[in-house]
């Protein structure tokens, strides 16, 4: 029988500076631990080409937990 463990959203953001975006970790952080759910997963950083600062996060979907099934997968 198929179970669904856990589900997530991947994205993509993009920010003017480094200070906005670390301020974006921070409040999804700060968010998450307000509704008792997994803080958010930074997949990758990185500058674009137009100086632009690039964030690939993952976060829970629905509320699920990052247990064994969501956090290393």
């Amino acid at each position: 029988m198929k179970k669904l463990h856990f589900a997530w959203i991947e994205q993509i953001h993009s920010f003017d500076t480094a200070e906005e975006r670390a301020a974006y970790i921070e409040k999804q952080t700060a968010l998450a631990q307000r509704k008792r759910q997994a803080p958010v997963q930074v997949i990758a950083e990185w500058v674009m080409d137009d100086g632009r600062f690039a964030l690939r996060i993952r976060k829970p979907y629905n509320g699920n937990e990052m247990d064994e099934f969501g956090s290393n997968h």
